[in-house]
């Protein structure tokens, strides 16, 4: 007789810790692309990545609600600089795409 011991299985907490990976909302993280270069409450669709925009700061404050209204607990900021330079200066900015997206939410 084989005995094989399920050492795997033996409580919830350890089975907790082996399971297959599942999600929830709480997992996510929506990312939103900020485009200096985009005036009042505009939004425009990145041909690259279908469903993805890039937003003008007024119109991700509107988007930032949008996300909080689902319930998405976390935002990650993509800035895109009106002027970009070798040492990328707008990410240090403090009126940068980024700095101010963020004061604004």
């Amino acid at each position: 007789m084989i005995i094989r011991p399920r050492r795997l299985r033996r409580n919830k907490k350890i089975r907790d810790l082996v399971r297959e990976t599942t999600l929830n909302k709480n997992d996510f993280i929506m990312p939103l692309f900020v485009d200096e270069n985009m005036e009042g409450k505009s939004k425009r669709e990145i041909p690259s990545m279908p469903n993805q925009y890039r937003f003008s700061v007024e119109s991700a404050i509107e988007e930032c609600k949008e996300i909080a209204d689902l319930s998405i607990p976390a935002i990650i900021l993509f800035g895109i600089p009106k002027n970009k330079d070798e040492y990328g200066s707008s990410a240090y900015n403090k009126n940068g795409v980024i700095q101010r997206t963020i004061r604004s939410i």
